[in-house]
C-alpha cells in the first residue's frame, strides 16, 4: 500500500497493544520514551493507552516522548495522531519531540522539526 522501497511494515493494533502491554506489566519504565522507528505511531499510541489505564492522565503528563522516522509522511502522521488524542482526551504529554532521521546515522545531527511541551493553552473554550 506503500510506495517507496524503505521496507515499511506498520505494525497491527492487536500487536502493539500486547507488546505495551508486556513492557507496562514490568512498571520499571522511565518517564522518557523514544520510539526510533515509528511509522504512524502505532506502538506510541498502544503505550500511551496503557501509562493512561495504569496511571490516568497524571501518568501521561509526566511523560516525555521522542518519536522518529525515515519516512517524513509517516512521522507527521503520528504526530498528529499523538497530538489529536492528547487533546481530544485532554491528556497532555509533558513534551513530545518528532524528528526526521536515520536513527543510524545522523539521529543526533539532525534538528527536530517538531516540539510540543504545552498545546492545551491554545485551545479555545477550555478552562487553562
Amino acid at each position: 500500500m506503500l510506495e517507496g522501497d524503505l521496507g515499511q511494515f506498520m505494525t497491527p493494533t492487536a500487536l502493539s497493544n500486547s507488546v505495551s502491554k508486556f513492557l507496562g506489566a514490568s512498571e520499571t519504565r522511565g518517564e522518557n520514551r523514544a520510539e526510533p522507528a515509528c511509522g504512524i505511531g502505532a506502538l506510541v499510541m498502544a503505550d500511551l493507552r496503557q501509562i493512561y489505564a495504569m496511571q490516568g492522565k497524571d501518568g501521561i503528563s509526566r511523560v516525555d516522548y521522542s518519536i522518529n522516522d525515515l519516512d517524513q509522511r509517516l512521522v507527521r502522521i503520528a504526530t498528529v495522531q499523538i497530538m489529536f488524542h492528547s487533546i481530544r482526551h485532554e491528556a497532555q504529554l509533558k513534551r513530545l519531540v518528532a524528528h526526521n532521521a536515520d536513527a543510524i546515522r545522523d539521529y543526533n545531527s539532525s534538528p527536530p522539526f517538531f516540539v510540543a511541551t504545552s498545546w492545551r493553552a491554545v485551545l479555545p473554550g477550555q478552562l487553562v
